[in-house]
C-alpha cells in the first residue's frame, strides 16, 4: 500500500496542447480607424481627378484663345490714327515698278529718271526745300545698285529707308527731310502691287 500512496502523491501533470496560440481581436475602434482613412484616401483620389480633369479642360481653352487673339491682329492705335490720318491722301501709283503711296493732298510732285533709277519727288508747301524723294532701284544681273546721293545734311530731320521686293530684284528707298512724324505715315501707306 505503500507504493500506491507513493503513487497518488505525484501531481498529475497537465497535457500539452499543440494549437498555436490565438491572436487577439482588433478592438472597434481600430476597425473605424482603417475604415476612416481609407474613405478619406478614397475622397482625396476624386478631388484630385476631378482637378486634374479641370487644369486639361482650362489649357486647351487657353490654347483655343490663343490661336483666336493670333488669328485676329488688332491695329495698335498709332497704326489706327496713321491709318485715319492718310485716308483722304492722294495715292501716287507707280505701274513700272509696281508700288503705290499715299502723299498729303497739297504736296507737288515731280518725276525724274536715269539709267539706273526711277526717281519721283514730293514737296510740302511749306517750309520750302523739303521733299520726300522715292528712288525705285533695279537690281540688274544679280548687281547691287548703288543710289548715288548727296551727303545728308546735319539737319536731323533727314532720313533714308529702303524697302526690299520680297520676291523682285528691287528697292525702293525714301529719302527725306520732312519732319518724321510725316515720313512715317507716308511710309505707313506703302505697298507693292505685284
Amino acid at each position: 500500500m505503500e507504493n500506491q500512496t507513493a503513487q497518488n502523491t505525484n501531481p498529475p501533470t497537465p497535457p500539452q496542447s499543440t494549437t498555436p496560440p490565438v491572436s487577439p481581436v482588433l478592438p472597434k475602434k481600430n476597425n473605424l480607424v482603417v475604415i476612416l482613412l481609407s474613405v478619406l484616401l478614397l475622397i482625396t483620389f476624386l478631388i484630385g481627378g476631378y482637378l486634374f480633369l479641370k487644369v486639361q479642360d482650362l489649357t486647351k481653352q487657353l490654347a483655343q484663345i490663343q490661336v483666336e487673339v493670333q488669328a485676329t491682329p488688332i491695329p495698335s492705335p498709332t497704326e489706327a490714327s496713321a491709318q485715319e490720318g492718310t485716308a483722304n491722301w492722294k495715292t501716287y501709283t507707280n505701274t513700272k515698278y509696281g508700288y503705290m503711296v499715299k502723299i498729303p493732298p497739297d504736296w507737288k510732285q515731280a518725276e525724274t529718271s536715269s539709267n539706273f533709277e526711277y526717281i519721283v519727288r514730293f514737296e510740302p508747301p511749306n517750309p520750302p526745300g523739303q521733299f520726300v524723294k522715292i528712288q525705285a532701284l533695279e537690281n540688274k544681273n544679280g548687281i547691287e545698285a548703288e543710289i548715288i546721293d548727296s551727303p545728308p545734311s546735319p539737319d536731323p530731320n533727314w532720313s533714308t529707308s529702303t524697302i526690299k521686293h520680297p520676291t523682285k530684284n528691287l528697292s525702293v528707298r525714301f529719302v527725306s527731310n520732312v519732319d518724321k512724324s510725316i515720313l512715317n505715315q507716308i511710309l505707313s501707306t506703302f505697298q507693292f502691287l505685284k
